[in-house]
């Protein structure tokens, strides 16, 4: 396996954002806010009847994950305690007529805060119909500007844990004290953060890959046949987030994405593999500093021809590939996170581990969490060039 390229193009202090990236854990304050007893009305629900913890065969690493019914009370509570800072939306409804939600966390307590969302709402005027005029607002802006960021749970409703973190996610940035948290401070001040919590809550109830016609929204962005789709495309629209995670299970270790060939011909890849392998980077300096590992697909492979040592595997214990790195290819925009990287920059998707090894259900949790908060600190330390490059893109 050939060494991973340093990408010397980021000049911004990559090191201390990874020393920053490097401590984010769940926070113990949201893990125990977000816990039985749910609010809402009882009903059956596959996510809820999973090993609680609570029986002496439980699997390790098992928790009560959040029943859909309970999900939109719970952001409701969670938007009383934020102070203005966190808004809920319910931007439509599954094919079973079921009340899809999107957060929006944006922090306007500050002078600085509302003149950098300011400066961002001044740049998306234009980013579409006049793109140079965009950079040259950004470029008088220099750093006092927003980056917003999306991040899209559940939308395969058999992948649980990526909902609850995204529930811890949104009430840490929701309810933390400004001022008591350096990292959430940096969140808030530098960024907006959108959160899709559950794409496909009939697939969560059912407990099924599927939405409730039966269909695979991650194969639905080309075609968009499908409400829940519509409705996630509309917030990439809105925002045009320059970055984009979208959870997913299970591999192991945890997957984040790094695209292999087929490629597809309309995404810019100078532009793209600067920011998705330098974001992977800070990815997977989180998840070793919890015990966790990472697969990147594109960097992760050996030729068949060129086996090293008498175990027949490649560096890092992984089988051996083909000639070429493939199996995790962007040619087709009908993906969540390949369509993303069109109305944006930089997209992944995350497949979260689940097995003893990397913790159980709970491990699941924390690797979607630690990719995503180590994701929001290194696009708020960068967010001046990757809105830039997003630019340039356009």
């Amino acid at each position: 396996m050939s060494p991973r390229p340093v990408w010397s193009r980021l000049t911004l202090p990559l090191l201390t954002l990874l020393a920053l990236a490097a401590v984010a854990l769940v926070p113990a304050t949201a893990r125990a806010a977000i816990a039985p007893p749910w609010c809402g009305t009882p009903m059956p629900d596959a996510a809820a009847a999973l090993p609680d913890g609570t029986g002496a065969t439980d699997p390790v690493g098992s928790f009560p994950h959040i029943p859909w019914y309970a999900i939109g009370c719970t952001l409701d509570r969670i938007q009383a305690e934020s102070g203005g800072r966190m808004s809920v939306e319910v931007i439509g409804r599954s094919a079973l007529g079921r009340e899809l939600y999107a957060v929006t966390i944006n922090a306007l307590a500050t002078v600085q805060q509302r003149q950098s969302f300011h400066t961002w709402e001044q740049i998306r005027k234009v980013a579409l119909t006049d793109p140079e005029r965009a950079q040259a607002l950004l470029a008088d802006a220099g750093a006092d500007v927003k980056v917003p960021i999306f991040v899209q749970g559940g939308i395969h409703g058999n992948e649980f844990e990526g909902v609850d973190a995204a529930m811890l996610l949104i009430e840490r940035l929701a309810t933390t004290p400004y001022g008591s948290d350096p990292e959430v401070d940096a969140v808030l001040d530098r960024a907006v953060v959108i959160v899709n919590v559950i794409q496909n809550p009939d697939g969560r109830i059912a407990g099924a890959r599927a939405n409730g016609n039966g269909f695979d929204l991650n194969r639905d962005f080309l075609t968009q046949s499908q409400p829940e789709t519509i409705h996630s495309i509309s917030i990439m629209k809105r925002w045009l987030a320059p970055d984009m995670l979208d959870l997913h299970g299970y591999v192991t270790p945890t997957l984040v994405e790094a695209t292999t060939k087929p490629h597809n011909p309309s995404i810019e890849y100078d532009l793209w593999l600067k920011w998705n392998q330098s974001r992977i980077d800070a990815n997977e300096a989180a998840m070793n500093a919890i015990g966790q590992q990472i697969q990147r697909p594109i960097n992760d492979w050996c030729p068949n021809a060129a086996l090293p040592g008498p175990t027949g595997l490649c560096a890092g214990g992984l089988p051996p590939g083909p000639a070429n790195a493939e199996g995790w290819d962007d040619w087709g925009p009908f993906y969540t996170a390949m369509y993303a990287q069109h109305v944006g920059l930089n997209a992944s998707t995350v497949e979260m581990c689940s097995n003893t090894a990397c913790g159980g259900r709970a491990g699941s949790r924390r690797a979607q969490y630690t990719v995503s908060w180590s994701t929001l600190l290194f696009d708020v330390a960068n967010r001046h060039d990757l809105l830039a490059d997003e630019l340039e893109f356009y």
